[in-house]
């Protein structure tokens, strides 16, 4: 049985990779500042930062993949703390680069975002993109094999507290009114985070190797289609208020405006309706509310 290391594996996105490539048969081993709320039995865990080279070394050793979700990715946040950003995205990526290409991994999967083809998504973005070119340099120089994955926008059950469609619901559910700092023509390319998940999981196959892949959704929707689904699906019992918009970091239709790397752009072939999405999140968001209360 292979091993595989997901760092960053107690987070919205990693959890369900981890879970599927558990399915799929794999030792799974999860490395995170915090200990995951969704283990599964079959799985390991340690808690630990990924600047403390020694405990990643540690943690690489034998391993035959490894996944990097782990950083700082509130792209709101990252604004006010760009040093950290930094130091956090790009010298935590360098050195856990740095432990695969001691322990000889196969593959180095990396979790990038769509905002690096944007002006907008601030220090996060920027710090993206020098992973991005820190992860060519190690594979030109040393021949580390690599998948970089761009993601786009994901909801789904487990969000965390920054994800947009979950501060929505939020909102929708606490105050039964959702105040939105973005035009109500803005669009969006959802994707479930379980389809998310399965093209993860399946992207050791040798054909992704030292290749770029874009993660979209198949449905689009402007935010007042998605706000208006919610309210909704909430019985109409929501105020929907749309405050001046914050252009600084958000893109509005599209986030192509810069031309790194190509890559190739990967759909679901099946994929989880965007309103069933939604309702699933507001009973996973209720179940979470009542178990502390």
């Amino acid at each position: 049985m292979e091993k595989i290391v997901v760092f960053g594996g107690s987070g919205f996105i990693a959890s369900h990779v981890a879970d599927k490539l558990t399915q799929k048969g794999y030792d799974v081993t999860i490395y995170d500042k915090e200990f995951s709320n969704y283990l599964n039995k079959k799985q390991k865990m340690l808690v630990g930062d990924i600047l403390d080279k020694d405990a990643v070394n540690s943690i690489v050793t034998g391993a035959s993949y490894v996944y990097h979700f782990a950083g700082l990715a509130d792209i709101d946040e990252c604004i006010h703390i760009p040093s950290d950003t930094m130091k956090v995205n790009v010298l935590g990526t360098a050195t856990i680069i740095d432990a695969c290409l001691k322990a000889k991994v196969k593959r180095f999967v990396f979790a990038s975002s769509m905002y690096i083809y944007s002006k907008f998504g601030g220090f996060y973005r920027v710090s993206k993109v020098a992973c991005e070119h820190l992860i060519e340099e190690y594979s030109r120089l040393f021949d580390i094999k690599y998948s970089i994955l761009r993601i786009g926008s994901v909801y789904g059950p487990r969000a965390n507290k920054f994800n947009p469609i979950q501060k929505l619901i939020e909102q929708a559910i606490l105050k039964g009114r959702i105040s939105c700092p973005r035009r109500r023509e803005d669009v969006r390319e959802y994707i479930h985070v379980l389809d998310l998940a399965e093209e993860c999981a399946n992207i050791l196959n040798d054909s992704y190797e030292n290749k770029y892949i874009n993660f979209k959704g198949n449905q689009h929707f402007t935010i007042d289609q998605i706000l208006s689904m919610i309210k909704e699906i909430l019985n109409n019992q929501v105020e929907i208020e749309y405050l001046p918009e914050d252009a600084k970091s958000h893109y509005q239709i599209t986030p192509y405006s810069y031309r790194p790397e190509c890559a190739l752009n990967l759909t679901p072939r099946h994929f989880h309706d965007f309103g069933q999405g939604i309702l699933e999140m507001i009973y996973d968001y209720e179940s979470k509310k009542s178990v502390c209360q």
